[in-house]
């Protein structure tokens, strides 16, 4: 293990976020939503000092160079402001109360169409499941990558896309459900989707997918915790390790599968680095890289940088050719690399516009958020925020134009549930269960 200034400066980086976390966990003796994430990213910064230490991150993106540049903490300090930004809006759901809702009785229909729905969805996915799991993964990865080839063919697509925007309907409504008692029906329907988020990262070879599909579920729970009674909370950690057990799992046999050939290294250490980049690129290959020429939005929002602009936007036959044409612009390799929200953002735009996105990202959800009160069509939308904009965050800037128009989808489902609850509405909020 490697110990020189740059070891103390990230581990100096990961105290900052670990002692936030806990000073909010001895607040509230209970992980919460934002407290979630603050250990999240005190995992993430942990995971930087170790590969830091032992030469992992030199080997994989230094060209094995032992004498790193000392790190600027000027730049880390600057990440650390923009999460202190980017996580303001989460303290809200530390006290919110949460809307009862009266379900309507002819919603009772639907769910049990979605139920149906979802469990052929998973049959469906079973055989691309298994070609997945027959295939190397690095083969489904390039083909998705350099060839633009999908391992689903386009109606499942179509499919697999209108349910995941149910998706975010029907977890936080499927947990709702079980505050008081553990539901067969509601079990099952949870089983169900956690299946098919399952599938689709086996199917894209995804790490990522698997654990935001785990993230997303224990984000559901910790919005509902304090509700639960002793019996259900107990339960719900069960299944949580079963869970755990099953993503690690898959998590991997998918690294092996990908990288068992593919690098001098072994498979399993690619997880360290996978965790623990993310910081180590933004100090040596971002903030400690002068050349880096700032592409103003071509990256991230071309459509928008192309309005701007009036330059034609440019298509590209796959999303290798998209990486390597922005590599080539903003001068670095590292736009494919994670590097924090904030440092892919620098990349884009420079020091300061960073600040000024993630504050109005977080001031809009903030206001959003702005009542006492979580109501239930507004679940839908902070399941989406917590997958795309704040789960990613520690890695890259997910909330990004490709990403916009299925926000937009999720909004308008969240104005059609507001429509379809309203007749039912009420303004008694859940009692909680004073015996946490």
């Amino acid at each position: 293990m490697k110990f020189d200034s740059n070891t103390a400066i990230l581990t100096v980086n990961f105290l900052l976020y670990f002692l936030w976390f806990w000073r909010n966990f001895k607040k509230y003796k209970r992980i919460t939503p934002h407290n979630f994430m603050l250990l999240w990213i005190s995992f993430i910064a942990f995971m930087a000092v170790i590969i830091y230490g032992n030469g992992l991150f030199s080997n994989w993106y230094m060209a094995g160079s032992r004498d790193l540049p000392t790190i600027d903490p000027i730049g880390l300090l600057l990440v650390f402001l923009s999460f202190i930004i980017l996580l303001f809006p989460l303290k809200k759901l530390e006290n919110i109360g949460i809307q009862e809702v009266i379900i309507p009785k002819h919603f009772k229909f639907f769910e049990m169409f979605s139920i149906i729905f979802f469990l052929a969805c998973c049959i469906l996915l079973i055989p691309y499941s298994l070609q997945a799991m027959a295939m190397d993964a690095v083969d489904i990865y390039v083909n998705k990558r350099v060839d633009n080839e999908d391992l689903l063919p386009k109606y499942m697509l179509l499919l697999t896309t209108f349910a995941s925007l149910l998706f975010y309907f029907f977890v936080p409504y499927c947990f709702y459900q079980i505050r008081d008692k553990i539901s067969f029906k509601y079990m099952f329907f949870i089983v169900l989707l956690f299946l098919f988020s399952i599938q689709r990262g086996v199917i894209a070879a995804s790490r990522g997918s698997l654990f935001l599909s785990l993230a997303t579920f224990a984000f559901t729970y910790l919005l509902f915790y304090r509700y639960y009674s002793k019996k259900v909370q107990t339960i719900a950690r069960h299944y949580f390790i079963v869970l755990i057990i099953v993503c690690t799992t898959i998590g991997i046999g998918i690294t092996i599968s990908r990288f068992s050939d593919a690098r001098q290294i072994d498979p399993l250490e690619s997880i360290e680095v996978y965790f623990g980049e993310t910081f180590n690129n933004f100090c040596f290959r971002v903030w400690g890289d002068p050349n880096i020429k700032h592409t103003h939005g071509e990256a991230l929002f071309p459509g928008i940088y192309s309005l701007i602009t009036g330059n034609q936007e440019i298509s590209f036959d796959s999303r290798q050719d998209n990486v390597e044409y922005i590599r080539f612009k903003a001068n670095t390799a590292v736009m494919n690399n994670f590097s924090t929200m904030y440092g892919q953002l620098y990349v884009e735009f420079g020091w300061f516009f960073p600040f000024v996105f993630i504050a109005l990202l977080s001031f809009f959800i903030y206001r959003y958020f702005k009542k006492d009160v979580l109501n239930f069509y507004q679940f839908p939308v902070l399941i989406y925020l917590f997958q795309f904009f704040y789960f990613y965050s520690p890695f890259s800037n997910m909330f990004r134009e490709v990403n916009f128009k299925h926000f937009f989808y999720v909004i308008i489902m969240s104005v059609f549930i507001k429509i379809l609850f309203k007749t039912q509405n009420n303004d008694k909020i859940l009692d909680r269960n004073t015996g946490i």
